[in-house]
């Protein structure tokens, strides 16, 4: 009876263990799963940034490219120059040189 008792004791400890390893295991896959997620984010965080930044340095290029245009339209403007001439010259539309010349 007594070596009954002691193998019941026994596959109780071995079960025990068993579950232990499990739980270590699920423990260790979940704290993965999350730290691959932070990861991803971290990396889509990045990279939108990096997309967001170029973006951002284009438009800026485009607009002193712009105002680097209306600037010479406006010396252009004051030089008595003519509209078609100006157009040709800055590629600006003739509309908008018009509306340089009332401001001016």
């Amino acid at each position: 009876m007594k070596d009954n008792k002691e193998i019941e004791e026994c596959v109780i400890t071995v079960k025990e263990m068993s579950e232990d390893e499990k739980m270590q295991k699920r423990a260790f896959l979940r704290q993965k799963a999350i730290m691959d997620e932070k990861a991803i984010r971290a990396k889509g965080y990045k990279d939108g940034i990096e997309y967001g930044e170029k973006k951002g340095i284009a438009k800026g290029i485009e607009k002193g490219k712009i105002e680097e245009k209306i600037e010479i339209a406006k010396k252009l403007i004051t030089e008595g120059k003519d509209v078609k001439y100006i157009t040709e010259l800055t590629g600006l539309e003739e509309k908008d040189i018009n509306e340089l010349m009332v401001k001016n």
